[in-house]
Formats: C-alpha cells, structure tokens, sequence
C-alpha cells in the first residue's frame, strides 16, 4: 500500500472517529482511542514507518467493521489500488 492511499484511507476513516456521528450509539468508549490514533498514524508515514501503520489501518477497519460502518468487502476493497478497486 502506497502512503497516498493510506493517507487516503486515514482521511476517510477519520471521520467515524469524532461525534457526533450515526454509530454513537453503538461505537462505546473504543472509539477515542481510535480517535487519538489518527494524528499519531500521519506521523508514522512521515516517519516511514509504514508497517506499523498498515497494522493501525487494519485495527480501526475492524472496528468499523465492528460497529457496522462498512462491510467486509468495502473494507477490502478500500485498501485495494485503485486500478484493482472493485465496483460495490
């Protein structure tokens, strides 16, 4: 995964970490410690420490699975390239 995408998949996942938001009611108290995780992972790529932020994307995807914000083929498909994306 390039650092483009991460960055991009960092912006999109991003916003399911702040309130308010539709999943509120189901996202408990895991969803500040994913919050607090999005500055820390922009660091990481600037750092180049690209592999352990692969392992943070893969954390908060399964959280966002978890709380029923994307299945998991939207969240396979989001780490995919986009010349290999799969329509949904």
């Amino acid at each position: 995964m390039t650092k483009e995408k991460m960055l991009e998949l960092i912006e999109r996942y991003e916003k399911h970490g702040t309130p308010p938001h539709p999943y509120d009611n189901i996202r408990g108290p895991q969803h500040h410690h994913v919050a607090t995780m999005f500055p820390r992972m922009r660091e990481l790529i600037e750092e180049n420490r690209i592999e352990k932020c692969m392992r943070w994307i893969g954390f908060i995807q399964g959280w966002l699975w978890t709380i029923g914000a994307y299945s998991l083929d939207e969240l396979k498909n989001h780490s995919r390239s986009d010349e290999n994306a799969k329509e949904t």
